[in-house]
């Protein structure tokens, strides 16, 4: 790969490009039930709630490479799963990669699956074996 010359002549130094962050809009400044609720399918008071139960775990341990919030996580997985939006469209609102929203909703739905799930749904306390011949 190298040869004996390579030594002799100045090597190119690789130089990298430095990253780049977009500013992130977030949607702290949505005023308005109805509204919120056209985005998200859902209340701000019941995304709080959600927020306090889930937003331990997707809380990022340090702040490098600036880390996306748990509110914000949140906000892009709520807009995904109520709008089915594109990933790419969902970034652009917020300001952040498609990766990083494939990412968060991934992260979202983990913690709402192991949180929430087991709380919300399940099978009726009365007779399921009954539920599955009337079906």
């Amino acid at each position: 790969m190298f040869s004996s010359t390579d030594s002799e002549e100045e090597v190119e130094e690789v130089v990298r490009r430095p990253r780049v962050f977009k500013e992130r809009l977030g949607y702290v400044e949505i005023e308005g039930t109805f509204d919120f609720n056209e985005r998200f399918r859902l209340t701000a008071t019941k995304m709080e709630s959600i927020l306090l139960t889930i937003g331990p775990r997707l809380q990022h341990s340090t702040e490098r490479s600036h880390a996306i919030s748990a509110r914000n996580q949140l906000i892009m997985a709520l807009r995904w799963l109520g709008t089915g939006v594109q990933y790419w469209c969902d970034g652009d609102a917020q300001g952040v990669s498609k990766c990083s929203v494939c990412r968060s909703v991934k992260r979202v739905v983990r913690a709402i699956n192991d949180t929430l799930l087991q709380e919300f749904v399940k099978w009726p306390d009365d007779n399921p074996a009954g539920i599955a011949e009337d079906f």
